[in-house]
């Protein structure tokens, strides 16, 4: 779960302030929220959109899995 944290937390850093710091377009690529577009002054991208939804469906499989592999004690 820290994991997904981080990426969140990396991809925003980098998706505020990468322009702000004026980094390279390859690291600035690293964000999630770079590829779909900016929404009031450009297009999404219903290809990025899809690629990324797609992603998704395939991690939530291993984290449902791992989510029912818990050891927890019930009452």
């Amino acid at each position: 779960m820290s994991l997904s944290w981080i990426v969140f937390g990396a991809s925003a850093v980098l998706a505020l302030f990468g322009g702000l710091m004026q980094l390279d377009d390859a690291i600035l690529d690293l964000s999630l929220f770079t590829h779909i577009g900016q929404y009031p002054a450009q297009d999404l991208s219903a290809e990025a959109v899809l690629w990324l939804v797609g992603i998704t469906v395939v991690l939530v499989g291993p984290g449902m899995v791992g989510f029912r592999r818990r050891d927890l004690v019930t009452a």
